[in-house]
């Protein structure tokens, strides 16, 4: 008699199974289905938050974009022409370059330097006293060089650092 008791079992969000015996192969199927309809949900879940991303990424890079400046506007990428001076450096140290009238150019990993052959050049290829051709920015009274054209070199040029002390 009391294997004729029917069991019941509440699996899948109330679905009632009904068995005679406790058969461990139905309980594994049904949890099975359980666990593909919540994997199924958790790929919906995935595939609406991507849509939703791929919709909202153009509006936000347009909201970033300002459409509301006319013709007449300048855009952010065109440069503002830097000032530029023809001085002789007469010393270098390793932040900056001082000029013979006492100006003191910063050096940064920025600053592009050029050699009177053209090529590039090093902040330690550098040679001082050298008459050149500086572009440079000026920020809180900072002059910082964005280029150094080389025109000439002097007879008794050296590479070395001229400063011993940074100023």
């Amino acid at each position: 008699m009391l294997k004729s008791l029917l069991y019941d079992s509440k699996v899948n969000h109330g679905t009632t199974i009904r068995s005679e015996t406790m058969n461990p192969s139905v309980i594994c199927e049904t949890h099975s289905k359980w666990l593909k309809s919540r994997t199924y949900r958790r790929i919906g879940v995935l595939a609406f938050l991507l849509l939703l991303a791929t919709l909202i990424a153009p509006a936000l890079s347009l909201a970033q974009t300002n459409y509301h400046q006319g013709p007449e506007a300048a855009p952010a990428e065109q440069a503002v022409p830097l000032p530029q001076v023809e001085v002789t450096l007469q010393n270098k140290t390793l932040q900056s370059v001082i000029s013979s009238i006492g100006d003191r150019f910063v050096i940064n990993s920025r600053t592009l330097i050029v050699g009177p052959d053209g090529k590039e050049l090093g902040t330690a290829n550098l040679a001082v006293p050298c008459e050149a051709k500086v572009t440079y920015s000026t920020h809180k009274r900072k002059k910082t060089a964005r280029r150094i054209d080389v025109i000439r070199v002097g007879a008794n040029a050296t590479t070395r650092m001229t400063s011993e002390v940074p100023h």
